[in-house]
């Protein structure tokens, strides 16, 4: 969103969090806000979009229990970028088969890649 804003792009994100930004260390999330800013980038916080039809989305906000459909309009393109949830099919079926097991990353719930990668280094440690 910043990058394409930073192109002259009219920018919205809907975000399904109260705010756009919030996993982002906070001492560059000051940056990007402020980018966001400069960039007129709009958001519609506290959204899931619900589906898409030619130029634009369909949303409904979180914790609606009426799930009440809203529309944002007027995109000539959309960038998907969708979270994860935690996947771990194996831990079981390993654990049984090799006594030192450790499950780090998306594996134990969905988060960055930089806590993922303080994970492994903290069992290369022990290793």
């Amino acid at each position: 969103a910043e990058f394409l804003g930073e192109q002259g792009h009219d920018v919205t994100v809907v975000e399904m969090r109260d705010d756009v930004g919030l996993d982002v260390i906070s001492e560059h999330r000051v940056f990007l806000m402020r980018n966001f800013k400069e960039y007129g980038i709009k958001s519609i916080p506290n959204a899931k979009v619900s589906g898409f039809f030619q130029g634009g989305c369909s949303y409904t906000l979180v914790g609606d229990p009426e799930e009440n459909q809203y529309k944002a309009e007027g995109f000539d393109s959309v960038v998907l970028a969708m979270g994860a949830r935690a996947y771990n099919p194996l831990e079981k079926e390993v654990k049984e088969l090799v006594k030192e097991t450790y499950v780090i990353g998306d594996a134990t719930r969905a988060r960055r890649a930089l806590n993922a990668t303080g994970e492994a280094l903290e069992v290369a440690m022990k290793l």
